[in-house]
């Protein structure tokens, strides 16, 4: 992918996201705050955005690029 396509790509998830979670806050307990709140918008992008893991190879590739590049 371009620089822009990548950019292009995690604008439109985000915007599906906060679009998305933004329509749940009517339906979220009173009680819950912050730490609740977090835990559940990792869960809402989970069951709705991440569609499989990555495996062998191309997640070590992924993993070892976390390590070694400190910008990211």
């Amino acid at each position: 992918m371009t620089k822009q396509d990548q950019e292009t790509f995690i604008k439109d998830v985000l915007k599906g996201f906060n679009e998305g979670i933004l329509e749940k806050v009517p339906h979220l307990p009173e009680t819950w705050d912050g730490f609740e709140i977090r835990e559940y918008m990792l869960s809402f992008f989970k069951q709705h955005w991440v569609w499989t893991s990555m495996k062998g190879k191309r997640l070590r590739s992924f993993r070892n690029e976390l390590i070694v590049n400190s910008k990211l």
